[in-house]
């Protein structure tokens, strides 16, 4: 995996710049609100109050632009759910492609060859851990032409509506939406068994 710059930041004639493109957005919530991919300078405000805005913190990520593909890996209890990929049918996997009905295909399984898939879990995996996860987990991943892994977001409580990809992800394993919730009701409570 190779680790997203995160400080784009270029000095010239004494003045900051940001390097364009680049991806705006906060450094807490979810869904993807208050994220921007930026392109010229003069979005660049915007971009910045928008991701403030939705934020709880006073700190926000100014990122890299990466053109890959979208997956995701999500992990319940000590199981890896099947990887979906996500393809949104115009810009990127934003709010509105992710909650407006046939705006985004999400492919599960995912068409990519075995070593790819291995190189997803077996990352989805090491950061839930690394995390202190436990229960349930979603790990976001681009993928750019070259093969080249970055982990985007990783979700310590996964979106839960029907059509989310942790739910399609679930239901590729033949576990519809009411099981899914109770194995994550069981997995919950296993902590308090001792």
């Amino acid at each position: 995996m190779i680790k997203r710059r995160q400080r784009l930041l270029k000095i010239t004639n004494g003045k900051r710049r940001i390097l364009l493109p680049a991806v705006v957005k906060p450094i807490d919530g979810g869904s993807s609100l208050g994220i921007s991919v930026v392109e010229t300078e003069q979005n660049l405000k915007i971009a910045v109050k928008e991701a403030i805005h939705y934020s709880n913190h006073p700190r926000i990520i100014i990122e890299d632009k990466i053109e890959g593909r979208d997956f995701s890996v999500g992990i319940l209890g000590n199981q890896v759910l099947p990887i979906i990929e996500m393809i949104p049918k115009t810009g990127f996997y934003d709010y509105q492609n992710k909650y407006q009905k046939g705006r985004t295909e999400g492919i599960v399984p995912a068409k990519i060859d075995y070593k790819l898939a291995d190189q997803l879990n077996v990352l989805a995996v090491k950061l839930h851990r690394i995390l202190g996860l436990s229960v349930c987990s979603r790990t976001d991943f681009l993928v750019d032409k070259n093969n080249r892994i970055f982990a985007t977001e990783i979700n310590s409580l996964p979106s839960m509506t029907l059509n989310s990809s942790y739910s399609q992800a679930a239901g590729a394993m033949g576990l519809r939406f009411s099981e899914l919730c109770e194995c994550i009701i069981k997995e919950s409570l296993k902590k308090y068994e001792k």
